[in-house]
């Protein structure tokens, strides 16, 4: 690892700290759930057959200590290698024999799970627990390397033309046929551990499939990287002040109460996720509970409930913008998605109900709409038609007045919202997100001290 990576990871300590406890203690998720779904490789059912107990011990222990440490790394690597590369601004290239992405990606496959090997075999030797951690972090950056360079052929560079952009004929080779492209194809567009395992078995189909292998651990680098994008710069620069952060999760805050100064720019709610939905969503214009999009047959690819074999009955909604933006931690990882923050208007909370003392600071929602149309404004006053809600019986619609995209991708969610006739939707680039003028509020209650 480089010492510039170190340095930034020494940096990056405090402000990561700070945005981990977010969402984990002010939220009270399960951080054992969490640090399982974030970092498979600590399963020993799954790993035993290829390394020993004692090494999935070893990293289990270190990873558990060093998670977020860990975490970092991830970020860090993907930033401080050059690169970067727009999916919008590519031309389509002609697919030849030197700039075929598959052959490219069949080369590269060997030298990805060979290397992690090569790794493992220096931890289980390694005894200096410092030595242990240095070449965990170099596994993860590894990743995020490899993560990235399939984002890049997936999506196309300057040099490479883009899986995506051909048909499996045109990128057939002798030793890819087409049948096998569509192979390849399907498993880039599983979600991260599907993807590893897949990818996997067709390079070395005879070979043992070991966790340590999973992509999910590379992903949070890569997408940083490629999108260009700092996952703790847009937390600290949105991260409420003490005061506020402690009245919004106390359990006996009231729905009405608003962190932010009523605005135009701010929204009063938030709601976290990745782009994988965001087809459906416009669609559909709405964000619809888990339960709501299996009994239409919509595909249920995004949100902490879509490996889930039960769903929820309403949606999450927060009003901490770093909540809403760390969740996205909890959505399946695919190639080609990216983080959204939805913004809600302040209305919301007309429909809403808080969770209560079992999950501080949550919020529950039926649903949210991308847009009021001239029948619902009709059909709300009619009183044989009013809507179903969860909190207080308001038919007030709750509606998304603002999106939070990565500056690459604001023009691309923009068109999609016009072409789905969508309008009065804010798209925000990342870097152009400002600091709320927070609230003046008195001094916190020994009750939301205690």
């Amino acid at each position: 690892m480089s010492a510039e990576i170190a340095k930034d990871v020494e940096n990056k300590q405090s402000s990561l700290s700070e945005f981990a406890g977010a969402f984990f203690d002010a939220s009270v998720r399960a951080p054992i759930a969490s640090a399982r779904h974030l970092f498979g490789g600590l399963q020993t059912n799954s790993v035993a057959e290829s390394h020993s107990v004692e090494s999935v011990a070893t990293r289990a222990g270190h990873l558990a200590g060093e998670a977020f440490d860990v975490m970092v790394v991830s970020a860090v690597a993907g930033k401080v290698i050059k690169g970067i590369h727009f999916a919008e601004s590519i031309e389509h290239l002609a697919v030849t024999e030197s700039n075929n992405p598959i052959s490219k990606l069949g080369r590269a496959l060997p030298h990805y799970f060979e290397t992690l090997d090569t790794k493992e075999a220096l931890l289980q030797g390694a005894k200096d627990s410092a030595v242990q951690r240095s070449i965990l972090k170099e596994q993860i950056a590894h990743k995020a390397d490899f993560a990235h360079d399939l984002m890049n052929l997936w999506h196309g560079t300057t040099d490479v033309p883009g899986i995506a952009q051909f048909s499996d004929a045109e990128l057939a080779t002798t030793e890819f046929p087409a049948a096998k492209v569509s192979q390849v194809r399907a498993a880039l567009k599983l979600p991260a551990p599907e993807m590893s395992q897949s990818l996997f078995k067709l390079t070395f189909p005879q070979g043992q499939y070991d966790q340590l292998y999973d992509l999910s651990h590379g992903m949070l680098g890569a997408k940083q990287r490629y999108y260009r994008y700092d996952l703790y710069d847009v937390a600290d620069r949105m991260s409420m002040p003490e005061v506020h952060r402690i009245r919004d999760s106390f359990y006996d805050t009231p729905l009405s109460w608003m962190p932010t100064k009523a605005s135009s720019a701010v929204p009063g709610f938030f709601h976290g996720t990745i782009s994988s939905s965001l087809d459906s969503i416009v669609a559909e214009k709405a964000i619809l509970p888990s339960n709501e999009l299996r009994a239409r047959g919509i595909e249920h690819n995004a949100g902490e409930t879509a490996a889930y074999e039960r769903g929820k009955d309403d949606v999450s909604i927060t009003r901490d913008f770093k909540e809403a933006w760390a969740y996205q931690l909890q959505n399946p990882q695919y190639i080609d998605s990216y983080p959204i923050v939805y913004g809600v208007s302040r209305q919301a909370a007309s429909r809403a109900q808080l969770v209560g003392p079992i999950e501080p600071g949550e919020i529950l929602i039926d649903q949210l709409h991308l847009d009021e149309t001239v029948f619902s404004k009709i059909s709300k006053l009619l009183p044989f038609n009013r809507p179903k809600v969860i909190g207080q019986g308001s038919a007030e619609r709750a509606l998304i007045t603002h999106m939070y995209v990565p500056d690459a991708k604001v023009a691309e969610v923009s068109r999609k919202l016009e072409n789905g006739r969508v309008r009065g939707v804010s798209v925000t680039g990342l870097s152009d997100l400002k600091t709320p003028q927070w609230t003046d509020e008195p001094p916190l209650t020994e009750a939301e001290l205690w």
